[in-house]
């Protein structure tokens, strides 16, 4: 009997506390036992104001004017296009890319925390004229990366993962070496006014070769006939080669692309990496017919009657 007084006690004063603290209550250790039994805690738990912290990006010229649709990558992975937001970044340490084709890449490393807001301004300034821009990765840590010539000079030397260089069009021979890795040499086109992306993956002897990755995305999912969809890609391979004509390209990029039929229309970019091993994705978009409006057409009879 005593333990059914208690328990309907403490279901009293449990519903209570769910409403408000009232007072201060001297219980039995019974009692207090039934309370806990009930779930009831002895203050409820403030709900404090969420946090956000957000990032946003946009890209300028060095006079000012806007640079939309440049490629913004954290952490060496595409993320989106100028101008970008983004209202779920986590805290911690961040690199930075924001490059377009005709311009200098933008490279940043932020310290993100929690609860603040960070605008990224990127100055892009323009590639000079004969010049291309080489973006060189390198999966190792205090590698020695070199870029060489036509002549066999050395224009380029860096131990940095991921490093740029302005170059004069032309061809080059890229390289990274570290003790106990496999050296890797790669031939490369620095192209006037673009950004040419190398990848370099140093395995130890004996490694069994890993598939390159691959990602593959076509913006857009419906367009007109006629009008032009982007495709976009990022492979850690030699090259990509996408079918329907588009052919071979470098391990990143994008590229606009018109169709001039309708229908749905399926991509499929294959990137290359070591020892022939590949890797392929598809992705589609749907060509939309043109709307077909009716002849417009205005009449009249200028008089009611003649004689």
């Amino acid at each position: 009997m005593l333990v059914h007084k208690l328990k309907k006690i403490g279901k009293g004063l449990g519903q209570a506390c769910l409403h408000r603290q009232a007072g201060n209550l001297i219980v039995s250790a019974g009692v207090a036992l039934a309370l806990y039994a009930m779930g009831c805690s002895k203050a409820q738990t403030p709900i404090g104001p969420q946090k956000s912290t957000t990032l946003d990006v946009t890209a300028i010229t060095p006079d000012g004017a806007s640079v939309d649709s440049a490629k913004v990558f954290l952490n060496g992975q595409l993320a989106g296009y100028t101008p970008y937001k983004n209202e779920t970044i986590a805290p911690g340490v961040l690199a930075l890319r924001v490059m377009k084709d005709g311009y200098q890449i933008y490279t940043e490393q932020i310290v993100i925390e929690e609860d603040r807001k960070y605008n990224i301004e990127a100055v892009l300034s323009p590639i000079p004229v004969n010049e291309g821009e080489l973006l060189i990765t390198v999966n190792e840590d205090s590698a020695l990366v070199r870029v060489k010539d036509s002549q066999e000079n050395i224009v380029v030397e860096t131990d940095k993962r991921v490093s740029s260089h302005v170059l004069p069009s032309g061809a080059y021979v890229v390289s990274a070496e570290k003790a106990g890795y496999t050296t890797v040499v790669r031939a490369v086109e620095v192209v006037s006014g673009k950004v040419t992306t190398v990848n370099l993956e140093l395995t130890r002897p004996g490694t069994t070769p890993q598939a390159p990755t691959l990602q593959f995305q076509i913006l857009e999912d419906t367009v007109q006939v006629g009008v032009a969809f982007t495709l976009t890609w990022q492979s850690n391979g030699r090259q990509v080669i996408i079918d329907q004509g588009v052919g071979t390209r470098g391990p990143s990029g994008s590229e606009k692309v018109i169709s001039i039929s309708t229908g749905l229309k399926v991509f499929t970019a294959t990137a290359y990496g070591e020892n022939n091993l590949v890797t392929a994705k598809t992705d589609s978009v749907f060509i939309a017919p043109k709307p077909v409006n009716a002849p417009t057409l205005n009449f009249s009879v200028l008089a009611d009657s003649i004689v």
